[in-house]
């Protein structure tokens, strides 16, 4: 074998393997950006929706409310206290710190679809818009 040859060798390995490397990350990110309601996700965002209307399930990435307001961290209780009785349990991601500040519905007693806790001092929770699935205007969010 030749320098040449083997240095063909290695190049072709290695983008091989940046290549395998590529499409696995690929793959990952399709398994973890996929949802029930959507099949496709689209330049690095997750197209998703509320598959009810309440929106227990909503593990999208809105952080703002519908007047425009930041959500607070679901972790933090600043500006507001959050309910004490929320557990990582209630979050479909599994926890308040992976929720971080995306709207969700962790109260199984609020029907009208996701919210959060604002960062505004004067108003302590308000919905998000995210909508039902299967809806004219569902967006990638």
């Amino acid at each position: 074998m030749t320098v040449d040859t083997f240095y063909i060798g290695l190049v072709a390995s290695v983008t091989t393997v940046a290549l395998a490397h590529t499409l696995s990350l690929s793959i990952l990110y399709i398994r973890t950006c996929l949802h029930k309601c959507v099949n496709v996700p689209v330049l690095g965002t997750c197209k998703v929706c509320r598959e009810e209307k309440a929106g227990r399930e909503y593990i999208g990435k809105v952080n703002t409310t519908v007047s425009g307001k930041q959500c607070q961290q679901w972790s933090s209780n600043a500006p507001h206290v959050r309910n004490s009785n929320f557990t990582d349990t209630d979050f479909p991601n599994g926890s308040l710190a992976a929720a971080e500040n995306f709207c969700r519905n962790p109260d199984s007693s609020y029907s009208e679809g996701v919210w959060c806790y604002t960062t505004d001092p004067t108003v302590p929770r308000e919905a998000c818009e995210v909508p039902e699935c299967g809806k004219s205007d569902a967006a990638t969010r």
